[in-house]
This record gives structure tokens, C-alpha cells and sequence, in this order.
């Protein structure tokens, strides 16, 4: 399931209209998120509004939420060794890639 966040409609308006200057380095993060969504069993095309299934109610998709970046975070540190400033940039970079400005 290669380029599973970089083949989305959501990375490439993200490339086209925000304005970052180390964009080099969310696209690092980027990838490990990718690894630990296939590591999670993630299949399909990516799609931010129905991210994952809810296991209250089979076949209904859910939006990525808090508890979806927590457990990256935990895998960064507990499976990768994930330093404390490795673990800062996961953050900052996934904050730049999720938050996209009204005026963009």
C-alpha cells in the first residue's frame, strides 16, 4: 500500500497551498504515519473525512480523530525509540499537514 497519505486529493491541496518552508521534513512524518496506518491493518484509499471504522457500528467510517495520533505518538516512542525532539517535530509536523487555514 504504497503512498497511501501522498496519493490523497487532502496532500496534494496541502503541497499546492500551504505555505511551509520545511516541507520536507511534515513529508518525513508523513511516511512513518503512513508505516504505522498500514502497521494498524489500514486499507483503502485515504479518504480524511471516513478515515477509520467504527467498531460501535460496522461499516460506518469515522474521521481521524486524538486518539489516532496519540497511539502514533506512543508507536514513534515505544516501537521506533523515538527521541523527545523527534517526538516535538511528529507533532508540529502533523499539526502543519491537519490544519489547513480558511484562507488558503
Amino acid at each position: 500500500m504504497a503512498n497511501l497519505i501522498m496519493d490523497s486529493n487532502y496532500f496534494s491541496f496541502w503541497v499546492e497551498h500551504v505555505p511551509i518552508t520545511h516541507k520536507g521534513n511534515v513529508i518525513r512524518v508523513l511516511r512513518k504515519f503512513e508505516t504505522f496506518l498500514e502497521l494498524q491493518g489500514y486499507e483503502g484509499k485515504l479518504n480524511f473525512d471516513e478515515f477509520h471504522g467504527s467498531r460501535k457500528e460496522p461499516g460506518k467510517f469515522l474521521p481521524i480523530r486524538e486518539i489516532v495520533i496519540d497511539k502514533f505518538i506512543g508507536y514513534l516512542r515505544d516501537d521506533c525509540g523515538a527521541s523527545t525532539y523527534v517526538l516535538y517535530n511528529a507533532i508540529v509536523s502533523l499539526k502543519s499537514f491537519f490544519w489547513v487555514p480558511l484562507w488558503s
